[in-house]
């Protein structure tokens, strides 16, 4: 393959050139798929076999990766275009390639069926490793049943139930007309902070990209802190 070949999922055109007998991709068409903002930065997760510099003429030099990279990038992302754009590159895109360039002297269908099975192990593997390093049990379930799914099919492991509604300290405090501050002071005061009174989960945080731990609230709070906030302006 001398050139470059273009194909296009969701009205988004992936080019990818070989390159000794090895397909890259241009590494923009793969990060603006991802939901990748900045593609220099993102490329330094990979490891230095798994990207590379190529000249495309007069559009000047692109960052390219190869398909150890590209599966890489897919497991990382959090968009959820992940999942389908992984399923078009093994289905579509490299059946392709197999029929119209040199790279498929390498690339027999079992060998695609193969890496298929492949990322879905490693999706698994990564979905189950996110579930270790977390505390609390919902999101560990959930993570631990679509780790089943990614290799079945079919969620093997349960979902948990819908719980009650809970609200937040923010939510809280408008209800009652006092901070979020002043909510989160009188339940730790009073001890409300406990599986009793409501549960952990994760949000964002509002001064980064991270996900922080947060304690939200189930309604049976609202009234007992109604009637403390009452007694104190009594």
């Amino acid at each position: 393959m001398d050139k470059l070949l273009v194909f296009n999922f969701n009205n988004n055109d992936i080019r990818t050139i070989e390159i000794n007998d090895e397909i890259w991709w241009i590494a923009s068409d793969i990060c603006k798929i991802l939901g990748y903002s900045n593609t220099t930065k993102t490329l330094e997760k990979l490891d230095d076999d798994e990207r590379s510099n190529f000249k495309l003429g007069r559009q000047g030099n692109a960052n390219i990766i190869n398909e150890s990279g590209l599966y890489t990038l897919i497991l990382k992302s959090e968009k959820k275009e992940a999942i389908p754009f992984r399923k078009w590159i093994t289905h579509n895109v490299l059946p392709s390639l197999r029929k119209t360039g040199s790279y498929s002297i390498n690339q027999t269908p079992k060998e695609l069926e193969l890496k298929e099975k492949e990322i879905q192990l490693k999706t698994a593997e990564f979905l189950n490793n996110m579930a270790d390093g977390i505390l609390i049990p919902e999101y560990k379930q959930i993570l631990n049943a679509h780790a089943t799914k990614v290799l079945t099919g079919d969620f093997l492991l349960p979902l948990p139930a819908a719980g009650e509604v809970t609200y937040s300290a923010t939510e809280i405090g408008k209800m009652l007309g006092i901070s979020a501050n002043m909510v989160g002071r009188l339940t730790k005061k009073h001890n409300l902070r406990t599986e009793e009174y409501g549960k952990v989960f994760y949000d964002k945080s509002k001064y980064s990209s991270k996900e922080v731990e947060t304690f939200r609230y189930y309604i049976k709070v609202i009234d007992i802190l109604k009637n403390i906030v009452s007694a104190l302006s009594a």
